[in-house]
């Protein structure tokens, strides 16, 4: 098999292994969660080491895996396709509660609405095979830095060890991803790590939908990276 189509197989495993954990979180808090009203969970059970050890694994895996790679050209249809449906997702969290001061939440809300506009024109513009604008990529990029701090307190409110390993490493690594998304649009170099970051958002975010909350959006951005992470392709020797 050549180092290629090695390369293409990544995506969709690490969408695998987040949907895996998904699943494991799930499971895991249905069987062993000992109070339901504050929903912690005993420790060290084996579902969650297990959970823990396949997490340091995709970590070390997604760097470990794109030192040698660089990203190629896509397909606009593949492109436009996901991005209309991070755009879809994105407009769920119109749904979801927010907390916060008055003028907060209408930012947020707008950032939210433009982000959504700026991936429909995005998906629109890939599928008459233009190039998109750079300023496209700009709202989604702060949406999800918005979205980690209104994340946040769901935190707060759950202090679960699995809560901040896959919400915020969803948060984190999605907000990184989308800022190397500008970055690349913007023309500037890539980083090998950059990549290895995008394959962990495919996970987290896979992962993230089990606890519940912002579901569609996590979904919307796991696909949306995977068809980023699609572009992946060997470097040159």
């Amino acid at each position: 098999m050549s180092k290629e189509k090695k390369l293409s197989l990544l995506p969709p495993v690490f969408l695998l292994l987040g949907l895996f954990a998904w699943w494991l979180h799930g499971w895991m808090m249905e069987h062993f969660v000992q109070d339901p009203v504050s929903g912690l969970l005993p420790r060290r059970t084996w579902p969650e080491i297990l959970l823990l050890v396949l997490t340091g694994c995709v970590i070390v895996g997604a760097l470990l895996l794109t030192r040698r790679t660089k990203m190629g050209q896509g397909s606009p249809v593949i492109g436009g396709a996901s991005d209309l449906f991070f755009a879809a997702g994105i407009l769920t969290l119109l749904l979801e509660p927010t907390k916060g001061p008055a003028v907060l939440v209408l930012i947020y809300k707008i950032f939210v609405i433009a982000a959504a506009a700026s991936l429909a024109v995005s998906a629109v513009m890939q599928f008459m095979k233009k190039k998109p604008f750079f300023l496209l990529t700009l709202s989604p990029c702060v949406l999800c830095v918005l979205v980690l701090m209104e994340y946040y307190q769901f935190f707060s409110e759950v202090p679960q060890l699995m809560n901040y390993l896959l919400g915020l490493g969803a948060v984190l690594t999605l907000s990184l991803g989308a800022y190397h998304r500008m970055a690349r649009a913007a023309g500037l170099p890539d980083r090998p790590y950059y990549f290895g970051i995008g394959l962990m958002a495919v996970y987290f975010c896979a992962a993230a939908c089990a606890q519940g909350i912002y579901v569609c959006f996590f979904c919307g951005a796991a696909v949306w990276m995977e068809a980023e992470m699609a572009r992946l392709r060997p470097a040159e020797e």
